[in-house]
This record gives structure tokens, sequence and C-alpha cells, in this order.
């Protein structure tokens, strides 16, 4: 072969190479500039916000921004326009998942109104139909296993007194819900029109069923009902959404889980439940450091606190990675400020030996608590009983007792209920980065987070306070003649101010700094009456 031969074999090589290239479709993220010229109003919030979802901002005081706003649809056209197709849209984000030729991208990012376009994950979305097979699943008595399940957190209490959840509306994210739809404990959902809403993120369609039965253990632990078997808060309404892919892992999934919060929050849901978490990709170029686990960084703890931003109740695993020597600690999205991560423990209390430690990046204790994630037991997909270990059937536990909870304190937001499940916890009193603030337990719960006798007038803030000092204030008491007693949930006092702190007639600033994170009882102490609240430090 001559040189000249060689040399044009050689170019169409490249050329072919480069050409392939470019037409190869990947999944991307496309950000947006704004949303100035939206046809949609904050003052028309029921054209893109169901009833429920307004009401629940409403209700805790939430105002809408423009974060609330839908895409503008002129800025999805012109992406369609480029020849892209457009997955969803993201309203907190104000950006799009695309699937598109590599070569599109340049036309793309060209656009007046695109500030960046990320690869988020090679190739097509999966096509439909997807199957995975069955995990193993240790088999035990059921009766003991979901019995201790209730005790350790008081849901025997909670059912006793008539809450198991209902009126309060759920959404599970997770990678499969496979056997929900044809086994009799979850056959109460459908009989009672309990299951609102489902959506298959990862393939684009309704049918959440198939896949894998990760979601269905997790799911059980919550709404199963059966003779032996009663779900932590089997009452709720339901909503499911299959936002892992089964088959491989990159950034994607954080935006499928982004775009399934904002379906739920839209269609009303008060509580989130995800037993997934993100660290590492199948593409390492996509992974995250330990020093990022900061509460800010990740996209799906980003969308946790979003979701929490919108009157939400976000729970999720802490992980199981505390035997990785490269690792060890939480995943995303449990490192976010808002949500409650869980860990895990035994019938005993001890703690699981692969439960993810904390604290996050930024110093704050993780997980928030703990409840039963070894040999947890389950429903599998083909209805029979079962036990699985993992944060995956913790978190779903404690967002069951959390449903249950906020049935009995309707008018509590999604921070007031966070922060009494926290106190809940039995460690409260000295919280770590294993256990958290501990098992939550319905027997010790207070009415009030804050006030407990009722004193009119009287408010103490920042509660829970995350600085060093505890502002007092009083419109009819005199504080200038009040003793203050901290004491620590058991009762013991921890220390006692009198008349030697600054203070003016209706205003005390308490100096806070020796308090260690925890809960806390404080007591105002006046010349005829006393006055107690319960404040957390973080």
């Amino acid at each position: 072969m001559d040189k000249s031969n060689r040399v044009f074999i050689l170019v169409f090589i490249a050329l072919w190479v480069s050409f392939n290239s470019l037409a190869q479709v990947n999944r991307y993220v496309v950000f947006l500039s704004d949303k100035t010229n939206t046809p949609y109003s904050l003052d028309m919030p029921n054209a893109f916000l169901s009833e429920r979802a307004v009401q629940r901002r409403t209700n805790q005081g939430i105002e809408l921004t423009e974060s609330d706003l839908p895409v503008d649809p002129a800025y999805i056209s012109g992406v369609t326009g480029t020849g892209a197709d457009v997955l969803f849209a993201s309203k907190w984000l104000n950006a799009l998942i695309i699937q598109s030729s590599a070569g599109l991208v340049p036309t793309i990012e060209g656009l007046a109104y695109v500030t960046g376009v990320e690869l988020i994950a090679p190739g097509e979305k999966p096509a439909s139909g997807s199957r995975k097979s069955r995990r193993a699943a240790g088999q035990r008595s059921l009766a003991s296993v979901n019995i201790q399940q209730f005790n350790q957190l008081g849901l025997n209490n909670l059912h006793g007194e008539g809450y198991r959840g209902n009126g309060v509306r759920m959404a599970f994210f997770d990678s499969g819900f496979r056997g929900v739809d044809t086994t009799d404990p979850f056959a109460h959902i459908f009989d009672d029109n309990r299951l609102v809403y489902t959506y298959n993120i990862v393939e684009g369609h309704r049918e959440v069923y198939i896949s894998d039965d990760h979601g269905t253990e997790a799911f059980s632990t919550v709404s199963a009902f059966d003779p032996g078997y009663t779900g932590a808060a089997y009452e709720a309404e339901f909503m499911l959404f299959l936002t892992e892919h089964v088959g491989s892992e990159y950034r994607i999934e954080e935006y499928n889980w982004l775009v399934a919060a904002e379906m739920a929050d839209s269609a009303g849901t008060d509580i989130i439940s995800a037993s997934l978490g993100y660290n590492t990709f199948d593409d390492t170029s996509m992974n995250y450091q330990l020093d990022e686990m900061d509460g800010n960084t990740a996209v799906v703890t980003r969308a946790a606190d979003l979701a929490a931003e919108k009157g939400i109740l976000v729970v999720t695993s802490a992980g199981n990675e505390a035997n990785d020597p490269n690792w060890g600690t939480i995943i995303a999205p449990a490192d976010a400020d808002s949500v409650v991560s869980v860990g895990m423990v035994d019938n005993n209390g001890n703690l699981g030996s692969s439960s993810s430690r904390g604290p996050s990046a930024d110093g704050r204790i993780k997980p928030e608590v703990v409840a039963l994630g070894v040999r947890t037991s389950v429903i599998r997909d083909n209805g029979t009983p079962g036990t699985s270990t993992g944060t995956s059937f913790s978190a779903p536990l404690v967002a069951g007792f959390a449903a249950c909870l906020w049935q009995s304190r309707p008018s509590f937001t999604n921070m007031q209920l966070r922060d009494t499940i926290l106190s809940l916890g039995n460690r409260s009193d000295s919280p770590d980065n294993q256990f958290g603030y501990g098992i939550p337990q319905y027997g010790t719960i207070i009415t009030s987070i804050e006030d407990l006798d009722g004193a009119e007038g009287i408010k103490l803030y920042p509660n829970p306070l995350q600085g060093d000092i505890l502002i007092i204030t009083s419109d009819e008491q005199d504080l200038a003649r009040v003793n203050i007693h901290l004491m620590d949930t058991k009762g013991g006092e921890v220390k006692e101010w009198r008349y030697d702190y600054l203070r003016s007639g209706n205003r005390v600033e308490v100096d806070t700094r020796h308090m260690r994170q925890g809960v806390y009882l404080l007591e105002l102490e006046f010349d005829s009456f006393s006055s107690h609240f319960k404040i957390i430090k973080y």
C-alpha cells in the first residue's frame, strides 16, 4: 500500500470516529437564564400547582417565589427546535433535561437564554419495561420483628390513639415497586383509592410496578396492611416515583429525583421518603468528593432542600457506607440541612455496622435519627414477609412515624415536625455522629415544641438555636425579675441565670455558647408562676 492510500485511510477513520462521536445521543441538563417572559403568574398559582400544594404553602406561611413558576414555554420550544428531545423541565433549577446528539450541543449552548449545558448520562433514556432479578432477602418469624419496629418508635401508641397517617400524603422515590399492584398486603390502598399518582421518571411513563423490588420492600414498611403485618402509616395517601435506573449510575438520577420532587410538590405531597443516595458514578468524572457532602453542592442535596423550602418533610437514608475505607460518611442528599437523614440500629438499639456516620463536611451532626434497619420486617414483591437490612428500610419507618405524628399535630410546619422528631430521640440530650438524636419515641412527646404551658406573650427565638444567643421577649411579664433554669430532657439542671445577665424590662439575651447540641427544657421562674419551653440547639 502506497503512502497516499495509507494517509487516505487514516483520514477516513478519523472522520468516521469524529462523526460517530458527534452523532452519539446522550442526556444533558440545559440551564436557562430567566423566567422574565413566562406566561405564568404568582398571582394565579392554581395554573401550575394543585390546590393542595397551594394550601400547604398557605398553612405554613410560605410565600410563592419565582422558583415555583414553570420554565418559559418559549425556551422549551427553542431548545426543541434545535432537534433536541426535551424529556423534563425543572422549574426549581430553571433547567431542561434533554436527549440530544453531541453534535447539537454547541447549537444549544449558542441560544441567547442558555447559560450552560452539562452531560448527565451517556446514551439514550432506557427502553420501557426494563427488569432486574429480585434481590435475596432473609426470612424470619414476622410477628416479633414487626412488633419491634413499632415498639421502638412508639407507633403502637400512635396507632392506639387513632393516628395511622390518615389525610397525610406521602411520596416514595425508588428503583421499582414490583408487586405492589398485584399482592394482597397492598390491596387496601387501591381499594380505598389512596394511590393518587405514579410516574416512571427513568422511562417517561406511568408504569412503576417493574424493574426492581427495592422500592416495594421500603414502601411496605409504611403502607402494607395484612393479617400479621401493619405498616407504619398504612392509612396515608401515596405517590410512587421510579427515579433510579438499576442498570447504571449517572448524575441523571439526581435530576430524576429533582423532577420527581417537583411533581410530588405540585401534586400536594406532605412527605417525601427516599431510600436512595449518591456519591460515586459509573463515569468517575461525575463523582463527589468527601468535602462536597456539605449541604450545598450535590444536585440531589439542593433538590431536597428546595423541597423542604416548599413545606415538604424530606426523609432520606443516611447511607450504608461506614465500612467503605474510601468513604465511610453519609451520602447525598443526607447531607442536606433541612432533611431528616436516618441511620439504622438493630432490635436492641445497637448501631448497624454499615450505617453511615457523620458529620457532614461542614460539621453538622448526621444522621438526624436512627430506626430499625437491621433485619427490618418487609413485604416482598410476591406478597410474602421477609427481612432486609439497610438504611433504605429504617428511613421509611421514620417517614411513616412522621406521617402519624403530623396527623396528630396538623398545625405543625414541616420544620416544626422535623424538630419534634429530633427532640423525641432517646439521645436528644447528647446527640452524636453515629446515632444522631437517637431513636424517636412517641411516648415521650410534649404537646408543643416551644411553649409547654401556654404562657401568653412570651417568645423565645431563634428556636431551634443555631448560634450562641437565645433571645427571650415578653409583652406582659417583667423579665428583669426572672430566674432562668436550663435543664436536660431528664430534668437535670444544666445552668441557672439570675439577675446578672444582659436584660431590660421585656427582653433577655442568654449566651448559650457552653451548651452542646441537643434538646433542652428552659424554665422561666417569675414571682408567682413558672413557664416552661423546649428548645433545640444545633
